[in-house]
């Protein structure tokens, strides 16, 4: 071989670059973060493509349009992540013309639209994931488009209600039963759920964002009977809580049928106060409380549970007089007890605080990363990893 001559870069096979870009997506907050991966080949390209998320805004719609048409442009048979944001009223708003051209994304697979439908949206029977944020006119024209994602669908997000009227009990035993792999339900003061149309949805992963109100006792009923009908089914539980009070209201729910849970997350479980030099770190009064109403099905404190992950949401906030919490070397003797002897994944998922600038829940993150040794023993800091939250001025929560 001649001095000059260059040696040959080795490659990675597909498959662990595949499943690099994965994990990438998996931590990822924002599709920008999947753009260096476009660059490095064209190999590289494709599979990056295969996780990304295009998010068109209501501002966006006339370029994207124009951008469709363009020769040199393969959105239509590339894309397989698509959000469409926006609230405009009427059949006049730019989104109303992206909605028919659905179709024609051949590889689409994921679809989020953060917008209210019309009765008439198009078949996607190859969706695999689904979120809604917005209502149709009807529940018709909603058990419709649910119909054609049948058998394919296995990931939902509902935010509300989904359509404006109120089905009668025949209209909601025509709409089709789905096994899902996860479910994430929210409901506010505005739009309570409906029981029923619930029970049209089996899964073995939940997610709910349920509003704190002290009079509703009729949503918790109806959540516990949810509850109730998953059963062992459900594996894993996820609490989007952002307050103290959050954790409080549904420590009120009933989960006696679930006995098969083995991951548990819940957000807003530690308070990280960011203002030094105390940087204290302390636990959510109402945390164990709910711990214990989730595992209540066992009669021994002694028994191991079959908690296997625990995700805890960290609020990161500068405090000056800040109500008393539980110190944080709480959670270490909870976790060392026998009842948590299974727990073999501890995920903190540290939030970049309201106040702060884009990129500051990674710096709040390192500096709780930094805390843990001092106030976890070494058994639980060599299972615990933490993660970047979100950043309000760039995702929303």
């Amino acid at each position: 071989m001649s001095s000059g001559a260059v040696s040959p870069v080795p490659r990675l096979p597909s498959e662990l670059i595949e499943l690099a870009i994965y994990y990438l997506s998996l931590l990822s907050l924002s599709p920008k973060d999947l753009l260096p991966c476009t660059l490095v080949s064209h190999e590289w390209l494709v599979l990056a493509r295969n996780h990304m998320a295009f998010v068109l805004g209501a501002n966006h719609a006339p370029v994207f349009l124009e951008c469709l048409h363009s020769p040199h442009v393969t959105l239509l048979t590339t894309a397989r992540r698509l959000r469409i944001v926006s609230w405009g009223d009427g059949p006049s708003d730019p989104y109303h013309k992206v909605l028919p051209l659905l179709q024609q994304f051949t590889r689409l697979r994921a679809l989020s639209l953060w917008c209210d439908p019309p009765d008439d949206l198009p078949m996607l029977p190859e969706l695999t994931e689904f979120e809604l944020f917005g209502t149709f006119p009807t529940f018709n024209g909603f058990t419709t488009f649910m119909s054609s994602l049948q058998p394919t669908l296995r990931r939902l997000v509902l935010y509300r209600v989904p359509s404006k009227d109120i089905p009668e009990p025949s209209q909601v035993a025509q709409f089709p039963l789905f096994e899902l792999t996860a479910l994430g339900l929210e409901f506010n003061d505005n739009y309570p759920p409906l029981e029923s149309l619930l029970l049209r949805f089996r899964t073995s992963s939940l997610t709910l964002d349920l509003p704190v109100d002290r009079h509703r006792v009729g949503l918790l009923q109806t959540i516990s009977r949810y509850l109730a009908f998953l059963a062992g089914d459900l594996k894993a539980l996820h609490f989007k809580c952002d307050y103290e009070e959050d954790i409080r209201f549904v420590s009120s729910l009933d989960f006696h049928s679930n006995t098969n849970i083995t991951c548990i997350q819940i957000g807003c479980a530690v308070r990280f106060n960011v203002s030094p030099p105390s940087f204290d770190i302390a636990l959510s009064p109402s945390f164990e409380t709910l711990l214990a109403k989730i595992m209540a099905h066992s009669n021994s404190s002694s028994t191991p549970s079959k908690i296997e992950t625990l995700i805890l949401g960290v609020e990161t906030e500068s405090w000056r007089n800040a109500p008393p919490y539980p110190s944080f070397h709480h959670l270490s003797s909870l976790l060392t007890s026998p009842r948590f002897s299974g727990v073999r994944d501890l995920q903190f998922v540290v939030e970049g605080s309201p106040f702060c600038f884009k990129g500051l829940a990674r710096l709040a993150r390192e500096k709780f990363e930094s805390l843990i040794p001092s106030v976890l023993p070494e058994q639980l800091c060599r299972i615990v990893y933490c993660v970047d939250g979100e950043d309000p001025d760039e995702v929303w929560c």
